[in-house]
């Protein structure tokens, strides 16, 4: 079929679609009613309509709206629309990146909003890691142990399977066996675990069955430290239980540290066996030091009980602990001191002087230990000596001592009282005898007097801050005056009523010359 010819005079539809379209042609300048709307509002350079109107009847901030990106440049002339209220932007795509922006806008502000609406999380025991609960626990262990050497209570540790595996092993690994003890030993035979948490056991061993409190107690295989309070036993049936006891301690393959009530020469002989394995901490009274036990190879000696005359072959002692009866027997004290001249490895030496305090002559009994402490100063003066500790109250009296430049800390321990000027020469006199001192430890200590009577109340004394501190304590600050132009860099507080808290002064001598007070909460 040949094409048929359109008359001229009808307009095609072409033409009145760019008839219609010619007005948003010219310039981009609109007519009418928008054009007067959009004439008052629009200026050369300034906001388009897009902004103007988001501006308007945007919800959001005004700070927010000028952050998101716009689909229309202010730059960009703007076509007229066909209405007023239909306003078709040029570029449907960046209209609906607008959109999108403005939507991701709305949805981060309100999770933003959500997130502060909502309560936070409580904490409670069970939401902490298990590293802090086995400190936590740690600490109601030592206070626990502060009352008394025996376990807490384990049956509360069954109502939540997490705290069992992290809590039992803590709470067991100190056992005191009571007298009677067949309950207690008939549990650590039923429990699977015990053999492996127990590490510190405290009995007394009866007559009538000691034989079975030792098998049960051969049984734990990490007990490292064995203090058997008393043989509760017949004179005439000492001999077994020594034997018996030397048996349980070869079978102890972890054990290093034994407190005895007394010994004999198989014991002395299974302690010297251990010995030679493995450093071993021996306590034990001076009138059962029998020349067997001379031969022991021991780390640590604490000799405890009236002194008694003999010879002491120490050659591989590492620590020595003497308690406050060594001053009743002046020739046996003078023999020990005579053999400790020989060279030993002796790296931390004590005096433990309580039992002075309490002597009507306690006076003259604490001068007497201090001049041995004296030549205990001059035997340890070319020694590898490193640290002291002394229990006791200070006497004020001036006495010459050999300084001992080896030794890095020293700690002042138990009734040493700072609350009068007295008191504080004293202690200064004692840290003088050590130049390089860099630790100086001071456990429960008197800073202060009420009524003729020396309170610690460390809880009180730890709970104020340094200015009120030193207010109602001003030996404290005067002790740390003292100490400013000494070798110290280190000073620990604490008390044995607060085993898990600590009062520490540090400083950095090539920094500051003061020192720097802190709280601390340790196991």
């Amino acid at each position: 079929m040949p094409p048929t010819r359109k008359r001229s005079g009808a307009p095609s539809k072409t033409s009145a679609v760019s008839k219609s379209a010619a007005p948003q042609q010219s310039g981009g300048q609109a007519t009418g009613l928008f054009a007067d709307y959009r004439g008052s509002l629009v200026k050369p350079g300034g906001p388009s309509v897009a902004e103007i109107v988001r501006a308007k009847f945007d919800p959001f901030d005004q700070d927010e709206a000028d952050n998101r990106t716009l689909a229309v440049s202010t730059s960009e002339a703007m076509p007229a629309p066909t209405s007023l209220f239909t306003f078709q932007p040029p570029k449907q795509q960046e209209s609906r990146a607008s959109r999108a922006s403005v939507g991701r806008t709305a949805t981060g502000r309100f999770q933003r909003a959500a997130i502060v609406a909502a309560p936070r999380p409580r904490t409670t025991l069970l939401s902490l890691p298990d590293e802090i609960l086995q400190h936590i626990f740690n600490l109601l262990h030592a206070r626990y142990q502060s009352r008394g050497p025996h376990i807490p209570p384990t049956d509360v540790l069954r109502v939540c399977k997490r705290l069992t595996p992290i809590v039992r092993p803590i709470w067991m690994r100190a056992l005191a066996v009571p007298n009677p003890c067949d309950e207690l030993l008939a549990g650590i035979l039923a429990d699977k675990d015990a053999a492996n948490c127990v590490e510190e056991v405290d009995i007394v061993l009866d007559q009538a069955m000691y034989r079975l409190q030792l098998t049960v107690l051969a049984r734990l295989s990490r007990i490292r430290k064995l203090r058997i309070v008393d043989f509760a036993s017949h004179p005439g049936n000492s001999a077994n239980i020594y034997e018996a006891v030397a048996n349980l301690v070869r079978q102890l393959p972890l054990l290093t540290q034994v407190d005895l009530p007394s010994t004999d020469c198989k014991l002395a002989a299974a302690l010297k066996d251990i010995s030679l394995k493995r450093d071993l901490r021996l306590e034990i009274p001076w009138s059962d030091w029998h020349l067997c036990l001379s031969q022991i190879r021991l780390s640590a000696l604490r000799l405890k009980g009236a002194p008694v005359v003999g010879s002491f072959a120490l050659t591989s002692l590492k620590r020595l602990e003497l308690s406050s009866v060594i001053v009743h027997e002046e020739r046996a004290i003078g023999r020990f001191i005579t053999d400790l001249r020989q060279s030993l490895p002796l790296k931390h030496l004590e005096l433990d002087l309580q039992d002075v305090d309490g002597l009507h002559d306690a006076t003259l009994f604490r001068m007497r230990v201090f001049l041995i402490f004296r030549e205990l100063c001059d035997i340890m003066a070319d020694q590898a000596l490193e640290s002291v500790r002394i229990s006791t109250t200070l006497p004020s009296v001036p006495y010459p001592f050999i300084k001992i430049s080896s030794v890095r800390r020293l700690s002042l321990a138990e009734c040493i009282a700072l609350h009068g000027s007295a008191q504080l020469r004293a202690v200064a006199d004692m840290i003088s005898i050590f130049p390089n001192l860099d630790r100086l430890e001071l456990d429960s200590l008197c800073f202060k007097q009420c009524g003729g009577v020396c309170t610690r109340q460390f809880d009180i004394f730890l709970a104020l801050d340094d200015a009120n501190r030193g207010l109602d304590y001003p030996s404290l600050p005067a002790l740390l005056a003292f100490l400013v132009h000494s070798s110290v860099t280190s000073i620990i507080i604490r008390d044995v009523s607060e085993p898990g808290r600590q009062l520490r002064y540090t400083r950095d001598r090539s920094e500051m010359p003061y020192f720097v007070g802190e709280k601390w909460t340790v196991d």
